[in-house]
């Protein structure tokens, strides 16, 4: 899970691990904050905002868009980045980003949220953040400049 915090009402991205899966963004009902318990459990009446990752295109960048179907966002990523397990929320030179791994594709995905584009770079290139990865990444961090990739393996 990453969140983007930079507003009242946080925002929540969750990976599903499962090459049929579907990368979700949920916004809260403004009632739930401050953040706390009814943030992720809202009330029936005003259950927030759930939206699944869609590409527009198939490749290594192109444009993307938030739908409330489940359905097109399974059928997204099973067609362009399966198991996804790592996630992470970022601001790249001052704009809102959400990164994420596939570990199948062995691929770091950057969704620049500011104007709905994407690109994917490999994590075995010195191009993904100056060094190679050579095994399955399972998740990403961002430590100031730098990202780390990790597994679980260790």
């Amino acid at each position: 899970m990453a969140t983007d915090n930079r507003y009242s009402v946080p925002i929540f991205y969750f990976s599903e691990d499962h090459e049929k899966g579907a990368l979700r963004k949920f916004t809260p009902s403004r009632r739930a904050v401050p953040a706390g318990w009814d943030t992720l459990h809202p009330p029936p009446d005003d259950p927030g905002k759930l939206e699944f990752l869609v590409l527009d295109n198939v490749g290594t960048s192109g444009t993307y868009h938030w739908s409330t179907s489940l359905d097109e966002g399974r059928s997204s990523q099973t067609r362009s980045y399966q198991n996804v397990e790592g996630i992470a929320f970022a601001e790249l030179n001052g704009q809102p980003t959400v990164l994420f791994v596939s570990k199948d594709l062995e691929r770091l995905f950057i969704l620049y949220e500011h104007n709905g584009t994407w690109e994917s770079r490999s994590t075995n290139s010195a191009n993904a953040g100056g060094g190679r990865y050579m095994s399955d990444p399972d998740g990403i961090m961002f430590l100031g400049s730098k990202w780390l990739y990790h597994n679980e393996d260790g």
